[in-house]
């Protein structure tokens, strides 16, 4: 059966066109696929997918999921196949984030590794933080729609990790992409060292700090803003 190869945005944009997206979420009869939620709290839930290769990706046979941001976080090759339609193929590099509207499917790891991929759903909005400025050079806006705004920041060794000197973020959702030692400083307290391993997931009040990149490697992390659920 002839296949086609397009990224996993424009395959989520496919389902959406084709009205599949809006169709309801449905429990998972089984499942073939290591998951489990990396972190849960009252705006957010992430779940991450390990799928084998010539395995489910985020699922076993026909299935859904609630709406959701998608981040890969590894290299991806996926074969999508959609009811009545001809499968096709899609890929991601690491860290490519997009948004699935939900809809059923069915998703196989045609990699030759294991990919890994967090389903990120929103539940609440969070409050805004008044306090929150702009003084965040080098980040980079990677995926923005009316539910999630997600920003890259890239952090040299002895440099600011989500911004320079002192600032703050609205709450946000953290996802460290790569290993993070960090020192943080907040006003009028004394810096601690913070040590994050890649994959790792937390939520952020927001507030100011200073947090200086303390590691011998770059460090990647992502700032995810919840906009509405």
């Amino acid at each position: 059966m002839p296949q086609s190869i397009v990224s996993r945005r424009d395959a989520l944009r496919l389902l959406s066109a084709m009205g599949v997206a809006g169709a309801a979420p449905r429990v998972f009869a089984g499942d073939d696929v290591p998951r489990k939620v990396v972190f849960d709290n009252e705006y957010v839930r992430v779940v991450e997918h390990v799928g084998h290769p010539h395995m489910g990706a985020c699922g076993i046979g026909l299935h859904s999921h609630p709406p959701h941001l998608t981040i890969a976080m590894s290299d991806v090759k996926e074969r999508f196949t959609l009811p009545g339609k001809d499968p096709f193929v899609a890929t991601n590099k690491k860290g490519d984030a997009s948004w699935d509207d939900g809809g059923a499917h069915v998703v196989e790891n045609v990699g030759d590794r294991d990919s890994k991929l967090y389903f990120v759903e929103t539940k609440l909005a969070p409050p805004p933080d008044r306090e929150a400025t702009a003084n965040n050079p080098g980040g980079k806006i990677v995926f923005e729609n009316d539910n999630v705004r997600v920003i890259e920041h890239l952090g040299r060794p002895r440099m600011g990790v989500c911004g320079t000197g002192l600032h703050s973020h609205p709450p946000h959702l953290t996802i460290a992409i790569t290993d993070v030692k960090a020192r943080v400083t907040l006003p009028g307290k004394e810096p601690f060292l913070a040590a994050n391993a890649a994959g790792d997931a937390f939520w952020d009040p927001g507030g100011p700090h200073v947090v200086e990149n303390v590691g011998r490697r770059d460090s990647r992390i992502y700032i995810v803003e919840i906009k509405r659920a």
